[in-house]
């Protein structure tokens, strides 16, 4: 007679990005299941190009910025993110991106 509440699973995703600084604007470019390029308007000064491929990860994500990590490459171009996220949140980014 009550809500069944279930919890979906969280999970890590592990994803290789190339970015690509001082772009005319942002905008993500698909290569694989597991590899974007991004283009971000903010130069590679100060962390600004690495907040704004956190935050652009983050809003397409629909997650908070704090669950968007820079494991490897935070002073090059080629860097290891991780999504800390539920497999809903994959899905509904991905549906989002086909419509």
């Amino acid at each position: 007679e009550g809500v069944v509440d279930f919890l979906l699973p969280v999970i890590l995703v592990v994803l290789n990005v190339k970015v690509i600084p001082r772009a005319a604007r942002n905008e993500f470019v698909v290569l694989s299941d597991r590899e974007l390029r991004i283009r971000v308007s903010a130069a590679p000064v100060n962390g600004d190009a690495n907040r704004t491929v956190i935050e652009s990860i983050a809003s397409f994500v629909g997650i908070a910025k704090s669950r968007v990590k820079i494991a490897r490459g935070e002073t090059g171009r080629n860097k290891v993110v991780e999504l800390d996220c539920e497999i809903a949140d994959l899905l509904l980014a991905c549906d989002r991106r086909r419509n």
